[in-house]
């Protein structure tokens, strides 16, 4: 009886840690989201300035394109 016990007090805390696992995943996936889309929102402004002639909006043009919020996470981690 006593490790039965144990047993289900060691699942109980398995249990525990991997759902504080998924929310922590789940709350950085959100950040990471919110975080590219103002990124996007704010250099797109200064890009088509830039490309108007206005140079004083941008002093050097982004070496790649901006990551909206439809690029997939591998090609924003390169």
């Amino acid at each position: 009886m006593l490790w039965e016990t144990e047993r289900a007090r060691d699942v109980k805390a398995r249990l525990a840690v991997a759902e504080e696992r998924l929310r922590f995943g789940r709350d950085l996936h959100d950040l990471m989201g919110r975080n590219l889309a103002l990124i996007g929102l704010k250099a797109e402004p200064a890009v088509q300035l830039g490309r108007r002639g206005r140079p004083e909006a941008v002093k050097e043009p982004p070496a790649r394109p901006v990551p909206s919020e439809t690029t997939p996470v591998s090609e924003v981690t390169r």
